[in-house]
Order: C-alpha cells, then sequence, then structure tokens
C-alpha cells in the first residue's frame, strides 16, 4: 500500500474488527488523521482529523 510509504512510523493501520480497513497518520505529536483509503478509486475517506483522541475513532 502507497499510502503508508511516505511517513515510516507515523502511518499505521488501526487494529480491531471495528477498524477493519482504517488507518491512522501521526501528523504532530497531538494531532492525527483518521482514513479509510479506497485503493481501487484512488481516494481516501478522511474521518477524524484533530487532536489525539483518547481512543481511536470509528469508521463509518
Amino acid at each position: 500500500m502507497l499510502l503508508n510509504l511516505r511517513k515510516p512510523k507515523r502511518v499505521f493501520p488501526l487494529k480491531g474488527k471495528v477498524y477493519k480497513g482504517a488507518w491512522e497518520y501521526e501528523v504532530t505529536s497531538s494531532e492525527r488523521v483518521f482514513y479509510l483509503p479506497d485503493e481501487e478509486n484512488r481516494k481516501v475517506l478522511v474521518y477524524y482529523a484533530g487532536k489525539h483522541p483518547k481512543s481511536a475513532p470509528t469508521p463509518p
């Protein structure tokens, strides 16, 4: 997957059934972006961007 090659250790898939296919990008130590990549259509659905939440938000 190309989406995790640009920033090693800052981009990683979320674990658990509820997060299937979801990824997290650590922008800074306190800012996060949670997203679902759609490789077939070359699109990304960002479902959360902001301060680091206490627990990962669940994808839609």
